[in-house]
């Protein structure tokens, strides 16, 4: 018992010992007695960013979001744990009056074949006429001028869509998205899938993909 009182004692003296130590050499001895290296502390951004997307491209990770559904933002930093310290670009703002210049929700931004886009989901100040559409970069910068492309829709089924993205499978582009079945529908929200003729056209007729099996809570439809 006598020796492992020592040993507690001496573990308590070199503890007490480590902090005036680490105080006086600042940051060097503060990282000697601190967390270990690596660490970081969250939140990791102290502003409201819903619906983040982050794609990383020739050593930066740029991040969207839905920002207050009134533009579209790209922020640009070499760490995801530096987002407080990222370059932040308004990149587009949508002109007044328009059925896209309200509720911009969830952008997505894809480097695709290279350029830039940017597919997002707005509305013209009322829910049930939420649709998806996309941006088209006018430079290799993410955060550079970007040209609004049009809406991405499959002409017979033009209802309610959010959340839209695209992949590539065997070297075919595709759009999928959420949406409704009818334009009246509200609920449930389906996963739809069509191709692509390019980043910004469907090609062909929209296919089911998923359906909820539950509901779950429901949300009330904001008219």
């Amino acid at each position: 018992m006598t020796i492992i009182k020592q040993m507690v004692t001496l573990l308590l003296l070199v503890s007490l010992w480590c902090v005036p130590v680490a105080m006086a050499k600042g940051g060097d001895g503060c990282q000697r007695c601190g967390p270990p290296s690596g660490t970081f502390t969250n939140p990791i951004v102290d502003e409201d960013t819903p619906d983040p997307w982050v794609v990383y491209k020739d050593g930066f990770y740029y991040m969207t979001f839905t920002h207050y559904g009134k533009d579209i933002v790209v922020w640009k930093t070499r760490s995801l744990t530096d987002m407080r310290n990222a370059k932040k670009v308004t990149v587009w703002k949508p002109p007044t009056g328009t059925k896209y210049s309200h509720g911009i929700w969830a952008p997505e931004l894809h480097w695709i074949d290279g350029k830039w886009y940017i597919y997002f989901a707005a509305d013209d100040g009322s829910n049930p006429n939420h649709r998806m559409y996309v941006l088209e970069s006018n430079t290799p910068n993410a955060q550079g001028s970007y040209t609004f492309k049009g809406k991405i829709a499959d002409p017979k089924h033009d209802v309610w869509a959010i959340d839209g993205t695209v992949m590539k499978h065997n070297g075919n582009m595709y759009f999928v998205w959420s949406g409704w079945e009818h334009a009246d529908s509200g609920f449930p929200q389906n996963l739809y899938i069509s191709p692509m003729s390019n980043p910004w056209t469907i090609s062909g007729e929209r296919q089911m993909i998923s359906t909820p099996t539950y509901l779950g809570k429901e949300r009330q439809r904001s008219e």
